[in-house]
């Protein structure tokens, strides 16, 4: 790390009006900026994207400070690319619920035994798929 930064355990959404959001997206690593990028181009402007870049320890104070800051939110959704059995969500659900008071929903892959299809144009038209039926859904 560079000599004066520190580390961000979550990073917030600075694109958005708090007072807007009606949807919180929390999610980690580079699915992100898929989610963002989707977020831009068809400009979506009720809805947050909040990254975790350390889950443990879990960091309820910053996630606290970021539903405080988007209190108006009635929906809180965890994104991932990963099959359901594969990503985060089976350990953040829980801190969630239990830590935070916060009922996720969750979007992403099915469970599923293998972590990928193989062929990466599939992979790349599923990754689409869920961004897509992400930003559709409202619940």
């Amino acid at each position: 790390m560079a000599p004066g930064t520190t580390f961000q355990h979550v990073f917030t959404d600075v694109t958005v009006d708090p007072k807007s959001v009606k949807r919180v997206i929390f999610c980690s690593g580079k699915h992100y900026y898929t989610l963002d990028e989707y977020r831009n181009k068809n400009g979506v402007n009720d809805l947050a994207i909040i990254r975790l870049e350390c889950l443990c320890p879990f960091p309820s104070g910053y996630l606290h400070q970021q539903l405080t800051k988007f209190s108006g939110a009635k929906e809180f959704i965890w994104a991932q690319e990963e099959a359901q059995n594969m990503g985060a969500w089976s350990f953040v659900e829980p801190l969630f619920r239990r830590k935070l008071g916060v009922e996720l929903l969750y979007r992403g892959r099915r469970a599923a035994a293998v972590p990928a299809t193989g062929v990466k144009k599939v992979h790349d038209n599923e990754v689409v798929q869920l961004v897509e039926e992400l930003f559709r859904s409202k619940q």
